[in-house]
């Protein structure tokens, strides 16, 4: 293998491979739709119910096979030869084509971000976690067997993986991360497209073509992270998902609704932890208004067998990253809150967080609001009243479903900030669910329009300008600046458009965004043996996540002494173990003092004067590659 052969951008061949894989899954998520008699409004996401089944097939294929090309290849085409016939026979493909000309305007909207998205998804790994463990190096997807589940051998080992599951075997088939950021870009837009035509459906077309305007538009760093290997875009779309079919359920009290509400909500969890306490919080508030409305105690005694399916289909579509973190440390989200087997150390709470967010009090209120509304006054004053305005016409001209939503949205998120704020602080993107209720609470007075006998015509079509003119005054502002923001030069780096338009090819990428490591990524990335790289020194293990995605053939260890080991005998035992290894740091030999302005503490300190030890020894090769010598 070769660097060379990895990374491309956005082209036919890459392109074509990811369509394959979406018929093959929009053909298994028409199966399981038609099993449990779907809604027709939820035809756009069922592809997303396909590869929620082909995570779960090799959730557990890693026990016992490695993501190899050959065997992702396998899998996906057996998956196409068992359920595509039926898939073409049924003219499944159809009713897709049919939703989506029913209501094209999500489609027509997304051409106002073509070039920029265009950028965006061609564009290597580049963007911090992505690099350190969202991505796969190319070394790590063929060295690693199967799965090293290690009980609590660290957080990002244990949290849920399904959209990064999904990102590896894109990989794998594809040898780039292009079909990866394609497929998170496609899970958002397909959820935003569906609660669009929700809002079609139980208002009015009118309300959802805002809907779909404002979700898509009037954020431009979401619809960023929505291209990166980051899943909260995806999380806070599925969870706004999931919010509208319970709504739907409390209206409707379909059972089969239940069963979709199982499935979205083990895709939601699946993706991260931080969207459990909304979840939970909406399951609370539908719980209490369906205890209310009085029905409850019958449904469930005639029913009693679906809440069963209900939670079998939530462990399958992703309910077991935590039954699996439950049998290995007696802890499902792990190392949070509960507490563990083995002398694990658990019960991490806020102070994991505090580094990095805002606290959820009410000293911080006005910061979050600035933050949530994009600075912007008018847009959280429009949308607090138009909530009230919901409500109250909801009440009056009784408009259940309406009534429903304007009710669970404001207590589903007082709720999580009741659970939220001892445990976590305010970081937006762990909060994009918000960003997205903020559309929607602006398209629900539209909701007066559906008692259109109590209306003239004439009445209806004042209301709408009025509600039109108070929504663009008020959030329209807002969507042109971040409009305008996604053409600003600096929105898209340069160096992403020239590497997306073929300018410069991945050696010259390479050389600019990473200086510093860019000759030992080539030199993995050339024909050669597998080779182990160490590394030591803490300014690498901080800033040069670069290294960790694009290794092709060296494999990165991440070492360190323990707290009592003296450094000296230490510094001997790595020359013994890893003979002729190689170790990679940016500090030279004669550095004191090392930069720790990330993370200043004794185990760093440590960590630098260990590496000193070997650096100080060992012979370097090339810009910061030195080899270790016995």
């Amino acid at each position: 293998m070769q660097l060379t052969d990895f990374f491309a951008p956005l082209n036919l061949y890459n392109l074509s491979i990811f369509l394959l894989a979406f018929l093959i899954f929009d053909a298994i998520g028409s199966k399981v739709a038609s099993i449990i008699k779907s809604p027709s409004y939820l035809r756009l996401i069922v592809w997303s119910w396909g590869l929620g089944i082909f995570v779960f097939l090799w959730f557990i294929l890693h026990f016992f096979l490695p993501f190899w090309p050959i065997y992702v290849w396998i899998s996906l085409l057996v998956c196409g030869l068992i359920f595509l016939p039926s898939y073409i026979k049924d003219k499944s493909y159809q009713s897709l084509i049919n939703e989506i000309i029913r209501f094209p305007y999500p489609l027509i909207f997304l051409l106002i971000l073509a070039k920029p998205l265009f950028f965006l998804l061609s564009s290597p790994p580049f963007y911090t976690d992505e690099l350190a463990y969202h991505f796969y190096s190319p070394s790590q997807l063929f060295s690693e067997m199967r799965w090293s589940f290690i009980a609590g051998q660290s957080l990002y080992n244990m949290v849920p993986k399904f959209l990064n599951t999904s990102y590896w075997l894109m990989f794998s088939l594809s040898k780039t991360y292009v079909t990866a950021r394609i497929l998170h870009f496609l899970l958002v837009f397909s959820a935003i497209y569906v609660i669009s035509v929700f809002v079609k459906k139980k208002i009015n077309t009118y309300a959802a073509i805002l809907y779909s305007f404002f979700a898509l538009l009037s954020s431009s760093y979401f619809l960023y992270h929505s291209t990166l290997g980051y899943v909260d875009a995806g999380a806070a779309a599925f969870a706004n998902l999931f919010l509208v079919v319970i709504a739907d359920f409390l209206h409707e009290k379909k059972k089969n609704l239940l069963l979709v509400g199982g499935i979205i909500f083990g895709l939601t969890i699946g993706m991260k932890y931080t969207i459990l306490a909304f979840l939970g919080s909406i399951l609370v508030i539908s719980l209490i208004l369906f205890v209310i409305s009085g029905k409850a105690k019958k449904f469930m005694t005639d029913n009693f067998r679906y809440s069963v399916f209900v939670f079998i289909l939530a462990i399958v579509f992703g309910g077991y990253w935590y039954l699996k973190n439950l049998i290995l440390t007696g802890n499902p989200i792990f190392p949070f809150l509960f507490k563990c087997f083995h002398a694990l150390r658990c019960g991490t709470g806020y102070d994991f967080f505090a580094s990095w967010s805002t606290p959820m009090d009410g000293f911080h209120f006005d910061l979050i609001r600035k933050i949530l509304f994009q600075d912007n006054m008018k847009l959280f004053s429009a949308t607090v009243a138009f909530l009230v305005f919901s409500l109250v016409i909801s009440f009056i001209l009784r408009l259940k479903q309406l009534k429903l939503l304007t009710i669970m949205i404001p207590l589903a998120v007082f709720l999580e900030i009741l659970l939220s704020k001892n445990i976590s602080g305010f970081e937006l993107r762990y909060f994009f669910h918000w960003v997205l209720l903020i559309p929607l609470i602006l398209v629900l007075p539209f909701g007066i329009l559906l008692k259109t006998k109590l209306l003239s015509k004439n009445f209806q079509i004042m209301i709408s300008i009025i509600l039109t003119l108070l929504l663009f005054g008020t959030s329209g502002l807002v969507t042109l600046h971040n409009i305008k923001r996604l053409y600003e030069p600096d929105f898209v780096p340069g160096y992403i458009r020239n590497y997306a338009m073929r300018r410069i090819n991945l050696s010259a990428w390479i050389d600019y965004y990473a200086p510093q490591t860019n000759e030992v990524i080539k030199w993995c990335g050339e024909a050669r043996p597998m080779q182990n790289l160490l590394v030591l020194d803490p300014s690498l293990i901080w800033s040069g996540y670069e290294l960790r995605a694009f290794m092709v053939n060296c494999t990165l260890n991440v070492i360190g002494p323990g707290k009592d080991t003296d450094i000296g005998e230490y510094a001997t035992q790595i020359r013994k173990k890893y003979n002729n290894a190689y170790l990679v740091s940016f500090n030279r030999c004669d550095v004191k003092k090392p930069d720790l302005t990330f993370q200043p503490d004794q185990d760093m300190i440590r960590r630098h004067e260990a590496n000193m030890k070997l650096i100080c020894g060992a012979t370097e090769i090339l810009k910061n590659l030195y080899v270790l010598k016995n």
